[in-house]
């Protein structure tokens, strides 16, 4: 089964156009080919069951009827081979990037349906005229770099209420681009300017740098999800989740039961809370004056820890790029560079986190041998 949108922004330098794939899948769903059911919008529960509710959405789904499989046989295609018989070839077209700086409603009262509505920002905004020159720099370096092995990369970032609140850096596109490829894949396969790739990334980010904040660093070389008597992936589920809920999990989320099997949250809630502090109450550092402007500081924490991630990134990426002529791909928490640029990435990214996120971040590289 295959999740597909229709929308024809989805398409954007994709290999086939929105309306050809129409087209075409129109016609196998009405020879009996192709079975679709339609995309849907619904609500989706919070991590608490008292928590109010979120809208989701869902694709379209496409999957192949039993009289088209009964047509591929005879070519050798089954379904357990399906992948290599017809490999993805990412687009060579760069995606058209129309806002390379973009803000959404933070709507707290309406979960996540308002992150999807634009805010207008002003021509004279003097932030937004900083971001979107940064943006549209690291942009016009990528066209003169030649990126394979995925969608030629250009970039956008997202803010959420404000400029302190996420501003991510989100990669254009949809077929092939990197940021949605498994790790493995991402430095198998993409390289710069010739050179095979390696990925930089900060380890534990967020819980970094809330520790960080309350004057406890996590301990150099530490790792965090290392609890006594609880699994480290329930540990590490565990943490993500409060610290996107801004409150503690105690209580066991719905499609969550098989994680939680065996280690209810409130136990597992007492464990990691003795080890870090802060997590008792993780939104009471959000600064007062967005509390004033926002008024929730739980729904305000995930954005706003994102936001001093992304600045710090933000940093080293223009280290790179104005200061040793590097391009990077951001990932949301970490760099994907040159082999040959690893040491310099590292260098920029420490420096980085230590002036604006206060800590010195533990760092990971994949694919540098």
């Amino acid at each position: 089964m295959a999740f597909r949108s229709r929308m024809s922004a989805a398409f954007t330098g994709a290999p086939v156009g929105a309306r050809q794939f129409v087209a075409v899948t129109g016609a196998l769903i009405a020879a009996g080919l192709v079975g679709h059911r339609a995309g849907i919008s619904y609500e989706a529960e919070g991590w608490e069951r008292d928590d109010p509710k979120t809208s989701t959405r869902l694709a379209g789904r496409y999957w192949p009827t039993d009289a088209l499989l009964r047509l591929a046989e005879p070519s050798g295609v089954c379904p357990g081979d399906v992948a290599a018989a017809f490999r993805s070839v990412p687009p060579t077209t760069p995606p058209v990037v129309k806002h390379a700086v973009e803000m959404r409603v933070l709507d707290l009262k309406r979960g996540t349906r308002g992150a999807k509505r634009r805010m207008p920002v002003a021509v004279e905004d003097v932030a937004a005229v900083s971001i979107r020159a940064d943006v549209e720099a690291q942009n016009a370096m990528a066209a003169r770099w030649a990126v394979t092995g995925c969608c030629p990369p250009r970039w956008r970032r997202l803010f959420i209420g404000g400029w302190t609140l996420h501003g991510r850096w989100y990669a254009a596109g949809t077929d092939g681009a990197y940021q949605t490829m498994p790790e493995r894949e991402r430095i198998a396969t993409i390289r710069m300017n010739g050179e095979a790739v390696a990925e930089v990334d900060v380890k534990s980010c967020h819980l970094s740098i809330l520790a960080a904040l309350s004057g406890q660093p996590l301990p150099p070389g530490a790792d965090p999800y290392d609890v006594p008597g609880v699994p480290r992936p329930v540990v590490k589920r565990w943490i993500v989740a409060t610290l996107g809920k801004g409150s503690p999990v105690v209580r066991v989320p719905r499609g969550a039961g098989r994680i939680f099997a065996d280690h209810h949250p409130r136990d597992v809630a007492r464990a990691v809370v003795a080890k870090h502090p802060v997590l008792a109450d993780p939104a009471a550092l959000v600064p007062a004056m967005l509390v004033e402007r926002h008024g929730d500081a739980r729904r305000v924490l995930p954005h706003w820890l994102a936001g001093i991630e992304a600045e710090a990134l933000t940093d080293a990426i223009r280290t790179l790029r104005e200061g040793h002529g590097v391009l990077s791909l951001p990932m949301h928490d970490g760099l994907i560079v040159p082999r040959s640029a690893v040491a310099v990435a590292r260098v920029a990214l420490t420096e980085a986190f230590e002036r604006l996120a206060g800590f010195t971040p533990g760092l990971t590289v994949e694919g540098s041998s």
